[in-house]
């Protein structure tokens, strides 16, 4: 790391010291040193191009399809020499490092399902899938791909869009078994905007449940469990507790999640109704959290054999899980905004909602 890195992530460390992220979705209280910071540091930032886009939510959060696919290439940008500089800084924080590395780990979870269905077609889910570039590692091995029926699913009109053009242009002889599908995840979780699937086989998301209420991904995993197959597991991935990158992605980029550990996804689990107890996973850094949960409780013999070929540990070891607190978590209000979300949310839940979740089409 030169010179530039280790000043910044020394003021990153300092920022996570002084300005700890809130839990979830509790509103920061107002600070005029923070205040000051940002006035001094953002526009700064405003010369990066992946920080900025992460800072100006163009499409209303953080982790849009093109800000996930820009920090896959690992190519950093900026209007000038230092504003690249700075975004190469941001880009190696831990936070956006664990956005590369899960890609791999997701295609090596979709080569592993594939294995406990020998013999016969498998399906497998996306929600909220983004850019879907794990997707196209596997598309281009043709001994996996002719065996995957895949649906895609996200709010967001620009994914689709991006993920049809480049299927178009690089799989066009595998866009048959491949299906888009534009819905709002929190509608079809409550009921309000069916999606109707055959049995999967694998269900995943990997940069969704962060943003929403412990409730709201209860009733995803419910969801979830009823579309697998009897067989199937359904993976989801949240940032983890123990993220030293949540400091500086609260105070100055405004991305704002919430970071869950292992007991929180195991209580959300059994809540959802899964009777299997969760398995974990962890990318390189360590940041972000993977829990797979079987649908429904294996014989023994099949339950050794699925840990066996479903569980990866990419780090020596879980990462040191921070004290859980003794207040609740807010409601998150979980409206993606566009066509599909003209409902209203039920009275209960904006009730109880501080922050919103905004994914714009």
């Amino acid at each position: 790391m030169d010179l530039l890195g280790l000043r910044f992530r020394a003021v990153l460390l300092l920022i996570n010291k002084l300005y700890p992220a809130p839990s979830g979705s509790k509103a920061r209280p107002t600070n005029p040193a923070l205040e000051e910071l940002k006035r001094q540091v953002l526009p700064y930032l405003q010369l990066t191009r992946i920080t900025k886009r992460l800072h100006d939510k163009p499409r209303g959060y953080a982790g849009d399809f093109l800000t996930i696919q820009w920090m896959y290439a690992n190519k950093p940008g900026g209007r000038c020499a230092l504003g690249q500089a700075l975004d190469r800084c941001s880009v190696d924080e831990p936070a956006a490092r664990a956005v590369r590395n899960r890609r791999a780990l997701l295609q090596r979870e979709i080569e592993n399902c594939l294995r406990r269905n020998p013999g016969r077609k498998v399906r497998v889910t996306s929600l909220a899938c983004g850019p879907a570039s794990e997707v196209f590692d596997v598309l281009a091995q043709p001994a996996i791909a002719d065996r995957l029926e895949l649906t895609l699913v996200d709010m967001d009109d620009g994914a689709l869009a991006y993920v049809r053009a480049r299927l178009a242009r690089e799989f066009p002889h595998r866009a048959a078994s491949v299906t888009l599908v534009r819905r709002n995840l929190v509608h079809v979780c409550a009921g309000r905007d069916p999606l109707d699937l055959p049995p999967q086989d694998l269900m995943y998301s990997i940069g969704l449940i962060d943003y929403f209420s412990d409730r709201t991904v209860q009733r995803l995993m419910a969801w979830m469990r009823s579309a697998l197959a009897p067989r199937g597991a359904c993976i989801l991935g949240n940032f983890h507790t123990s993220n030293p990158s949540r400091g500086y992605m609260d105070a100055l980029l405004d991305w704002r999640l919430v970071h869950r550990d292992e007991a929180d996804m195991a209580r959300i689990a059994q809540a959802a109704g899964y009777a299997a107890a969760p398995t974990y996973s962890y990318e390189p850094a360590g940041v972000n959290m993977f829990v797979s949960v079987p649908a429904n409780v294996e014989s023994e013999a099949e339950s050794e054999a699925a840990l066996a070929s479903t569980v990866h540990m990419y780090t020596a070891g879980a990462p040191a899980v921070m004290q859980a607190e003794d207040v609740s978590i807010p409601s998150i209000i979980d409206v993606y905004t566009g066509a599909a979300a003209a409902a209203p949310l039920e009275p209960e839940a904006a009730a109880e909602s501080s922050t919103s979740s905004f994914y714009t089409a």
